[in-house]
């Protein structure tokens, strides 16, 4: 799957949950859309998933790798 992160603000400002085009949202609206991870570069906080789903709500394993940290294999399913 590709995404486009220019894209994915346009989506949420398309719902109205960010203000008008041309504008930054407050860091107090960015909260709502804001998740945490731990990996190998410490925690991140970071922009998640833009899309909420029931039954398959989507999320992120793990950070990106550092370059160089993973072999070249698929990884299998825990």
């Amino acid at each position: 799957m590709q995404v486009s992160l220019c894209r994915s603000a346009m989506f949420l400002q398309d719902q109205g949950r960010w203000p008008a085009r041309g504008t930054f949202p407050a860091p107090e609206v960015l909260d709502e859309v804001m998740v945490e991870s731990d990996g190998p570069r410490g925690p991140l906080r970071h922009v998640g998933p833009v899309l909420r789903m029931e039954r398959t709500p989507p999320r992120w394993e793990t950070q990106s790798p550092i370059l160089g940290q993973d072999s070249a294999q698929w990884k299998t399913a825990p």
